[in-house]
């Protein structure tokens, strides 16, 4: 879960609907990667593959953050993972990582890669149809509207994961993947916080708590505030999940209602 910060909320104000408030953690120096394989490049002249074609010659991830340049075009179509969209015949790269400690990532293609591209997780096997993580559309950038992006997950340790660079139909080409850690901050409740006490959001999670205008009927938190008219805290989580193939954030959407 991403944390969101307390909210002091003065019960003065006039009558309002308050949209909850999610902050994403620090990525921190996301852009200071240890470089990778930079000769990935398909099938060279010489015919012989170089790795990456499969989970068991994975390239491997040595250290987060990490980023790596490359070209699918040449390596083999040997996975798919329908997210939302099916029928791929595009090669594909496959990168391995085992984390030491639990660790929030970020699995990005959005910002070099120059064609239709899709990324998926596996955790320890090839699960077909069963991906740890999965994605197809969730950015753009000036060579394709279509990259993808994992924005954040969890990975526990005591796992390797393999992260698979695929694409939509049978496209392939130029890629640059970049894995990031996510700081997210710890933060204690004040011991007279009003608790927000909604569940955690999951994959296909329906938020039908607080979701406000985002849920399907709209549903808010009501604040009471407080007798003596003092300001008081708000105390509670959100966080992002995946949802029919793509990504969505719980929103958090408080009432407040003040008498004269």
């Amino acid at each position: 879960m991403r944390t969101m910060p307390l909210l002091s909320l003065p019960v003065f104000l006039l009558a309002l609907t308050l949209p909850g408030i999610s902050q994403a953690g620090d990525p921190g120096t996301v852009h200071q990667f240890v470089k990778g394989h930079d000769h990935v490049r398909g099938v060279p002249a010489g015919g012989a593959r170089i790795g990456g074609d499969t989970v068991a010659d994975a390239f491997v991830i040595p250290a987060i953050p990490f980023t790596d340049e490359g070209n699918t075009c040449g390596f083999n179509d040997d996975y798919d993972e329908v997210c939302p969209y099916s029928g791929s015949t595009s090669p594909d790269v496959v990168y391995a990582f085992t984390p030491g400690t639990h660790m929030a990532l970020g699995i990005n293609l959005c910002t070099g890669s120059q064609y239709d591209t899709k990324v998926y997780v596996y955790q320890d096997q090839v699960t077909p149809g069963s991906p740890y993580l999965c994605n197809d559309d969730y950015c753009s950038n000036p060579y394709t509207p279509y990259a993808s992006e994992i924005p954040i997950a969890e990975f526990p340790p005591g796992h390797t994961y393999y992260i698979v660079i695929d694409g939509y139909g049978g496209d392939c080409g130029l890629f640059t993947l970049e894995v990031y850690e996510w700081c997210i901050p710890v933060i204690d409740c004040p011991p007279d916080a009003l608790l927000e006490e909604e569940p955690d959001c999951h994959d296909e999670y329906v938020d039908d708590f607080n979701g406000g205008c985002n849920s399907e009927p709209a549903v808010f938190s009501v604040l009471e505030g407080t007798l003596d008219g003092s300001a008081f805290d708000v105390c509670g989580t959100s966080g992002t999940f995946a949802c029919g193939g793509s990504s969505c954030r719980d929103t958090d959407w408080y009432e407040l209602n003040v008498c004269e």
